[in-house]
């Protein structure tokens, strides 16, 4: 089944490490079906995978008190 994308346009985009050990910048998020894993939305400029990342991280956010 295809990953809706869509919810994750307004947000920016993660720190993806892929187990080729490249290092590039993509929307991801976790799958569990069939198996557990990491995916990103852009491929991976070295390998060109989308399932074999290692994590992912987010920017830091500002928060206004």
């Amino acid at each position: 089944m295809p990953i809706d994308w869509s919810a994750h346009d307004k947000y920016s985009e993660n720190t993806c490490y892929c187990r080729c050990e490249s290092v590039f910048r993509s929307h991801a998020k976790a799958v569990f079906e069939p198996t557990a894993r990491i995916v990103s939305r852009k491929p991976c400029p070295s390998c060109g995978r989308t399932d074999d990342l290692r994590k992912i991280e987010s920017d830091s956010e500002l928060v206004t008190l």
